[in-house]
Parts: C-alpha cells; sequence; structure tokens
C-alpha cells in the first residue's frame, strides 16, 4: 500500500513538473499570427524589409516577422487597379488596407473625380502596429474616385499609400 502511494505521488509529481515546464513553450507558440495576418491579402506584396527587399510570398513575410525583424514603415491599399462593384456585395466596392510600422490609424479618403465632398473612413490598427483589414467602400456614381490612405508611423512620418482609382458602377 504505502509503494502504491509512493508511485501515484510521483506520477502527480511528474505531471505538474511537465506542465511547468511545457506551459511557458507553449505560450511561446503562435507568436506568429500578427505576422501572417499582416502578410496576407496581399499584404507580402506590398511590404519589405527594413533594408528594401520584397518577399517571395506570404509564408516568407510572415517567416521574417517571426524572426523578430521589422519591416519598413509602409501603407498601401491594394485590390488591383480597380475596386469591381458586384450586384451580389448590394454595390460595394472592396480592397485591403495594410500597413506595418504606424502609430495612429489610417485615415482612408475617397475623393470623387470632377468634385463632390471627400468621404474619410477611419480604420484601425491591429496588433504589432500593423492593419491588414478588408476596405469596404459605397461604389462611386459617375467618373469614380481616387481612394488614398494616410497614418503617421512609429519614426513620426506620415506616411501615404499610393493613390488607387475606384470604377463607376
Amino acid at each position: 500500500m504505502e509503494r502504491l502511494r509512493s508511485v501515484l505521488v510521483a506520477g502527480a509529481l511528474a505531471v505538474v513538473a511537465s506542465v511547468v515546464v511545457a506551459g511557458p513553450a507553449g505560450a511561446a507558440k503562435g507568436g506568429n499570427s500578427d505576422h501572417a495576418h499582416v502578410c496576407q491579402q496581399g499584404g507580402h506584396t506590398v511590404l519589405t524589409d527594413t533594408v528594401g527587399s520584397t518577399f517571395k510570398n506570404a509564408g516568407d513575410c510572415a517567416s521574417n516577422g517571426a524572426k523578430g525583424n521589422p519591416y519598413a514603415s509602409s501603407l498601401s491599399i491594394v485590390g488591383g487597379p480597380t475596386y469591381p462593384c458586384a450586384s451580389n456585395h448590394h454595390d460595394r466596392c472592396w480592397g485591403t488596407v495594410i500597413g506595418t510600422g504606424l502609430a495612429t490609424p489610417v485615415v482612408v479618403t475617397v475623393a470623387p473625380f470632377g468634385g463632390g465632398s471627400p468621404i474619410t473612413i477611419r480604420v484601425p490598427l491591429g496588433a504589432g502596429n500593423s492593419v491588414n483589414a478588408p476596405l469596404e467602400l459605397d461604389c462611386v456614381t459617375g467618373t469614380g474616385a481616387v481612394v488614398q490612405g494616410q497614418a503617421t508611423t512609429t519614426s513620426e512620418t506620415t506616411i501615404l499609400s499610393d493613390p488607387v482609382n475606384v470604377q463607376t458602377c
């Protein structure tokens, strides 16, 4: 009986020790999700490392961040040369706002061609001072519009995305 009790105590201590040791190791895993998120949806095509090198694919991009290597501060709006307006999306235009190294939310401005009041949309930052968020815009009737994002980087520099033309519906 005493031997059984000793075996049970030893087994319980082994379980506790393995949980204590494995806990931090398990918590360390999964730290790549923020990097993977910013590299998806075309992010790897517009992000660069701090020396200006581009990434081969989303995995290469996420691996760079997971190793602790920073990305250059950047801001882009992707989705092709125009955002197609589809009837199944209730006449909404789609794109993606991608940025890294940002200190403020991204302010996206939609300026109709030929005048008219511009529309602004605030896109909040995600984890790690980055953003990779869908951009849903009302389709612009008439001649179209220019969409451009603006934010402040962590080094307190204002950056603009390249302007993107939105087609008319």
